[in-house]
């Protein structure tokens, strides 16, 4: 089974394709890809989080594009199109998440 795993912290994303076979341990990471912005968010004197969302919706279509062509290198257009649309809704769908769960906090 092929997992992949994005990881968005303040001031990292990253992508990686890993390929698990039996047992849950028995696992090959087929590819990775990581993405910085701690160039970016030096001259404010931390992390600026309106920038850090933007930066990680640039920087994902481009990470999850590098990371598949490593396991596929031919890779068509229409596919790629498809993953940053899939990629985009999922992001929506985590700041949704995020809003529900502050929205419960406060309650």
């Amino acid at each position: 089974m092929r997992v992949l795993a994005i990881e968005t912290s303040c001031d990292e994303t990253g992508v990686s394709i890993l390929e698990f076979k039996g047992r849950f341990l028995n696992y090959k990471i087929l590819a990775e890809e990581l993405a910085s912005q701690v160039k970016i968010h030096q001259k404010y004197g931390g992390v600026y989080p309106t920038l850090a969302r933007r930066e990680h919706q640039i920087n994902l279509p481009f990470l999850l594009e590098r990371a598949l062509l490593k396991i596929q290198p031919k890779i068509e257009l229409k596919e790629k199109v498809k993953n940053k649309e899939l990629i985009e809704k999922a992001l929506e769908r985590e700041v949704l998440a995020k809003k529900e769960v502050l929205n419960l906090l406060q309650k």
